[in-house]
């Protein structure tokens, strides 16, 4: 048997190995624009946002949010290994100290497919060739109380956000 045949075989296959390795990197979470529903009217109500542009639509008679404007949606991006399924749930959040309540709404979107959010729901998506998913963030917005007059409600949405690379 011919030792030398089966070196170098072994060789490039070691190689095949520490390099894949190499390019494996450790996912992470990127904010690129926190969701903001803007100045919020004195009183109660609601509104809710496009996770597109920041329009509001009449879910009241008089839009609550936004100064009158548009809010800001939100825009997160998470960066994994290329191809893998990423898992991602976005929760609601419910601050009934502060009497507010917010329902995200929005997109999961990578290279090779969109998925609609589902609140509370964990949603696998495929990171695709490039290893980017991003979540686009708008959503339904309640308050039971009155705010401060002009009050701006900015949403902390990382920790509203919970993912992980599978296996």
């Amino acid at each position: 048997m011919n030792t030398k045949l089966l070196i170098k075989p072994c060789i490039a296959l070691a190689l095949c190995v520490l390099c894949t390795a190499a390019y494996a990197i450790t996912p992470s979470l990127n904010i690129d624009q926190e969701i903001s529903f803007g100045q919020v009217m004195f009183t109660q109500g609601n509104c809710t946002m496009s996770h597109i542009d920041g329009e509001f639509s009449n879910t009241s008679p008089q839009n609550k949010c936004g100064g009158y404007g548009r809010g800001t949606p939100g825009r997160y991006v998470i960066i994994a290994n290329p191809n893998k399924q990423i898992r991602i749930q976005l929760l609601q959040l419910s601050d009934l100290g502060n009497g507010y309540l917010f329902t995200p709404s929005g997109e999961l979107v990578s290279d090779t497919e969109t998925l609609t959010i589902t609140p509370g729901i964990a949603q696998d998506i495929d990171s695709g060739t490039s290893g980017v998913v991003r979540i686009n963030v708008g959503g339904s917005f309640f308050w039971s109380i009155q705010n401060t007059p002009n009050a701006v409600v900015n949403l902390i949405r990382e920790d509203g956000i919970e993912w992980s690379e599978l296996p």
